[in-house]
């Protein structure tokens, strides 16, 4: 009995199994189709597509150099634009002038370009304003040294001679136009785009348009380039992952330059300490940077030094270099790899640097 079942059993498997061969040998390809579940990217979903060919602009952005660059930029506005009012406040301080900094620098303005028939009218208060109004207007662009000390910071972070001509170009897109007007940073751009139009010149016939491209994405609008400090810090994290000596030297790089001109304002504070907290630099080591700028003085004076220093840009400039400027920027480019190579603390070489500013002073 038990076997008649089993064979029972057995014919029913073997019939099921016929059935659904004979199917599949009529359709042996039908199956449940399946949903496509690519993503399908569009235009605003670029920066999130890992085949997106970013432009030399963006990749530049992206990169610690342009990170480093733009926070440079930052700084260097809140540095001129905080010593601008201050000078403008003192003005309308001597003039009497109870307004506003707008209204003050309004007065300074009218003082500054006031006829010959009014001045006799205004003998006494003329020449001092007039004098501050030179002033705010000197004060709209940076120092020597600060241009010094951030041409050098680019030649040392570019890993190119071409990355070096798209930092300069595009601090000079960061950076506030007044400000970078008229200094070695916008002549070094100049100069590198004449080189850039002339390279392409002769680089046409063979298709090799990449400074081209660079040239054209960093004349075309800007908007993006106000980033946040939050945005550049994590760019620059996340390309100096593991380098905290990197991040560390890089906080110095801006006390350096903020310190430069022997103060500190507030917003350039404000600006190096939110930097130092995003870049996740150590309490300690911070406040121990801090401090040793803190304790400088600028009206220091090392006579040997300064004395070293002046025959050394009287050197340089009756040699190759033509002008008094570019031998104290040699001479800074110098220092500052001098202090690089045997790691001496920066604020010693900024006080070194000021050494170096008053032979300039001197002689220039």
């Amino acid at each position: 009995m038990m076997s008649i079942v089993l064979m029972i059993l057995a014919g029913v498997v073997v019939y099921y199994l016929y059935q659904t061969l004979q199917e599949y040998l009529k359709n042996p390809h039908a199956s449940n189709p399946q949903p496509n579940t690519y993503p399908e990217y569009t235009i605003d979903d670029m920066g999130e597509n890992p085949y997106y060919a970013q432009s030399p602009l963006e990749k530049l952005k992206n990169s610690y150099a342009g990170a480093s660059v733009a926070m440079l930029a930052k700084l260097l506005q809140a540095g001129i634009v905080s010593d601008s009012a201050k000078i403008v406040e003192k003005v309308g301080e001597k003039a009497g002038a109870e307004s506003s900094v707008a209204e003050s620098v309004s007065a300074v303005d009218s003082v500054a370009k006031v006829d010959s028939s009014a001045k006799s009218n205004q003998s006494q208060n003329a020449p001092e304003s007039t004098a501050a109004a030179k002033t705010i207007a000197n004060k709209t662009t940076i120092s020597l040294l600060q241009q010094a000390i951030i041409y050098d910071f680019i030649k040392t972070i570019a890993t190119s001679p071409k990355q070096e001509a798209e930092l300069f170009s595009l601090l000079c897109q960061y950076a506030p136009k007044d400000v970078i007007s008229s200094t070695i940073i916008a002549q070094e751009n100049t100069q590198n785009k004449a080189k850039s139009s002339d390279m392409d010149s002769r680089d046409v016939d063979s298709g090799d348009t990449s400074a081209s491209a660079y040239t054209n994405d960093t004349s075309a609008d800007d908007a993006d380039s106000s980033e946040s400090i939050a945005k550049l810090a994590e760019i620059f994290l996340d390309n100096t992952y593991g380098e905290y000596k990197k991040r560390l030297y890089f906080v110095g790089v801006l006390l350096e330059l903020a310190w430069s001109d022997g103060e500190l304002n507030t917003k350039e504070q404000d600006i190096i300490l939110d930097i130092a907290a995003f870049l996740d630099i150590e309490n300690d080591d911070f406040n121990a940077l801090y401090d040793s700028f803190e304790r400088l003085d600028v009206g220091a004076r090392d006579d040997e030094a300064v004395a070293a220093f002046k025959q050394a840009l009287q050197s340089a400039e009756s040699s190759k270099i033509k002008t008094p400027q570019d031998a104290f920027i040699s001479q800074v480019a110098k220092l500052s790899a001098k202090a690089r190579s045997k790691d001496t603390p920066q604020s010693e070489l900024l006080a070194n640097l000021w050494n170096l500013q008053k032979a300039y002073g001197e002689i220039a």
